[in-house]
C-alpha cells in the first residue's frame, strides 16, 4: 500500500521529551487550554506537546487520545473528494456516549488540512455517511463490525480505544500499555476505506490484521 510523506512539523523548544509515547495520570483532569492539541512526529519519535506554561501534572488519558486523533488526521490522506473543497467543515462524529467522545469535543473549531472541525454525536450506524472521522465509544462495542463496514463504504476514518478495535476492522485503535497510550493500525481496513497513511505514522504503530469473526 502506498503511503504519503508529509513534511514533519518542527519540534518547538518547549516540546515534552518524556519518550516515545505520552504518559498520563488516570483520573486527573486538566483544562484543554493548558494543552496544545497536537503531537510532533520527529523521526521515530511521537511526542506529546504542551504549552510553555508549567502543567500541574501529566494530561489525562483521554486528552492524549484526543490530541492524537487531531495530529494523526494530519498525516492521513482521504479518498479523492471525501473532504470537499478547502474550507468545507470536517465532521468528526462520536458514536455513542463515553469519555473518548467527550474528549474530542475539545477539537471543535480546530482545523485539519484547511477544514474546520465540527463535532457531533451520533447513535446509529445509518448516520455515519455524513462523517469524515468516526470515534467509536466503548459503549458501542457491539456495533463495531457494522460501524466499520459502513464507514469503509463512505471513506470514513474509524478510531476507537476498546480492546481489539483494529483487529475488528477499525483503522486506528488506541491501547494503553504500561501507563502509556499507544496505537495499532489495520492497513487492510485503511486500504479498504481508501486511505493512505504517512510512513512516519506507520513506523510508530503496531500493524495488525483483521481477525475473522
Amino acid at each position: 500500500m502506498a503511503v504519503l510523506r508529509h513534511s514533519c512539523p518542527q519540534q518547538p523548544p518547549w516540546a515534552h521529551k518524556g519518550g516515545r509515547y505520552a504518559s498520563f495520570r488516570r483520573g486527573r483532569r486538566i483544562g484543554w487550554g493548558a494543552i496544545v492539541g497536537t503531537l510532533v512526529l520527529a523521526g521515530s519519535t511521537f511526542l506529546f506537546v504542551a504549552t510553555a506554561h508549567a502543567l500541574p501534572g501529566p494530561p489525562s488519558e483521554y486528552q492524549i487520545k484526543a490530541a492524537m486523533v487531531f495530529t494523526m488526521a494530519k498525516f492521513v490522506e482521504w479518498p479523492a473528494g471525501a473532504l470537499g473543497d478547502e474550507g468545507t467543515p470536517l465532521a468528526l462524529c462520536a458514536l455513542g456516549i463515553g469519555p473518548f467522545g467527550q474528549a474530542v469535543e475539545n477539537l471543535r473549531g480546530k482545523s485539519i488540512k484547511g477544514h474546520p472541525i465540527t463535532v457531533r454525536q451520533i447513535f446509529r450506524t445509518g448516520e455515519i455517511g455524513g462523517c469524515q472521522i468516526l470515534v467509536i465509544n466503548d459503549s458501542q462495542r457491539r456495533q463495531v463490525r457494522a460501524a466499520t463496514e459502513r464507514a469503509a463504504q463512505h471513506g470514513v476514518l474509524t478510531i476507537g480505544d476498546m480492546p481489539g478495535f483494529a483487529k475488528a476492522g477499525g483503522v486506528v485503535g488506541f491501547v494503553v500499555q504500561e501507563g502509556k497510550v499507544r496505537f495499532e493500525i489495520n492497513l487492510e481496513a485503511a486500504q479498504k476505506s481508501g486511505f493512505m497513511i504517512s510512513s512516519r505514522v506507520l513506523k510508530l504503530a503496531k500493524i495488525v490484521r483483521e481477525e475473522e469473526q
